[in-house]
């Protein structure tokens, strides 16, 4: 989780896949890809509780999610091409085991199973 106020628009789709949860990480699996990506979350959007996220959508709405659940994120993508350069404050540091690949989620969406 990140010390951030919730602020600024999603400028990047980070797609779209399950989630993994660990006590330090939580990760999205691309189906396209099969790599992770390390999610960071900003603190002003989310609670943690009994193994499951609650997380404030750009609308407003309170998303819960869970290890397993089909996801679509957005927001900043601190890899890629242009990597965005980001002062990053982490409240949780993610473990030394975790995707380096880090995408901070402004907003998601559960995908429905077909």
């Amino acid at each position: 989780m990140l010390e951030d106020l919730g602020q600024g628009e999603s400028t990047s789709l980070g797609g779209a896949g399950r989630l993994h949860v660990t006590d330090r990480c939580v990760e999205l699996e691309p189906a396209e890809t099969g790599g992770r990506r390390l999610l960071a979350w900003r603190s002003a959007q989310v609670e943690w509780a009994s193994g499951t996220i609650a997380f404030t959508t750009t609308n407003g709405n309170r998303l819960t999610i869970k290890a397993g659940d089909s996801v679509t994120v957005s927001g900043e993508d601190l890899a890629g091409d242009e990597p965005v350069e980001r002062n990053v404050r982490w409240v949780a540091e993610p473990d030394a085991s975790c995707a380096r690949d880090v995408f901070i989620v402004h907003d998601a969406r559960l995908v429905e199973p077909r």
